[in-house]
């Protein structure tokens, strides 16, 4: 973002003219004040307040320019909003040891859209890549380092299929209590292998895309056995099950 505004040369994109854009300090502010909202909010310490700002910068940036958006931060700043909406910081928070904040039950709908955002996106990116350029493997040819035994001929071919029907699978099994560990297994060989495997240095944006993937996991694990996922509330009793139980 910084260097963006810094490099005048660089045509903009506009979304809103109304919408003012920083000078290159004020961008610079913008990213610490995200950054220093994103180490508050990963603590919980003032969770609600931190969680607004990280997801205001973030936003901010996104709406301000289509030469900033992206897709990794538009999902950070779903999650990040609908965990404030969540209260996240009602347990297990600098917030919660401090004594700033009250135990009470947790709204359970946005834990749920959260759950819906993630099975989209492994849906939608599944579907996405049905396509004769994709499934030829040409994609992965170009953008990747796979190793020599699949990066040629049919082996980039038969790879392109297995990251389409694993990414349609992914969809639908970590809300199945007998395919989740399963899942959650795929899921961290899948961004690791993302990440390890896409040109020679990967971009911040993936590594992000894989943690918060893989972060939003956990609300798939039920730790409150008998609990309706469409109850409006959930207990606020963390690890009420056993030590690794799965289930739904």
């Amino acid at each position: 973002m910084v260097r963006f505004f810094a490099k005048a040369e660089l045509v903009p994109a506009r979304n809103f003219e109304w919408l003012p854009a920083p000078t290159p300090s004020g961008a610079l502010a913008l990213v610490v004040i995200g950054l220093l909202a994103a180490v508050g909010f990963s603590v919980g310490f003032l969770t609600r307040s931190n969680g607004i700002v990280l997801a205001g910068t973030i936003g901010y940036r996104l709406v301000l320019d289509q030469n900033l958006y992206s897709n990794h931060a538009y999902l950070l700043v779903l999650v990040a909003f609908l965990l404030v909406l969540a209260d996240a910081g009602v347990t297990f928070s600098l917030d919660s040891r401090l004594g700033w904040r009250r135990v009470s039950d947790i709204p359970n709908w946005p834990l749920t859209l959260i759950r819906v955002q993630v099975s989209l996106i492994y849906l939608f990116s599944g579907l996405a890549k049905l396509n004769s350029v994709f499934l030829s493997g040409q994609v992965l040819e170009v953008h990747s380092r796979l190793p020599a035994i699949v990066g040629t001929g049919y082996g980039l071919v038969v790879a392109a299929w297995l990251i389409v029907l694993w990414e349609i699978f992914q969809a639908g099994a970590l809300w199945s209590p007998k395919l989740r560990s399963a899942a959650f297994v795929g899921g961290l060989l899948f961004h690791a292998s993302i990440v390890l495997l896409t040109g020679r240095f990967p971009s911040a944006g993936l590594i992000v895309f894989g943690m918060v993937s893989l972060s939003c996991y956990l609300l798939f694990v039920d730790v409150h056995p008998g609990t309706s996922a469409n109850s409006p509330y959930v207990p606020n009793k963390p690890f009420s099950t056993r030590p690794g139980q799965l289930s739904a």
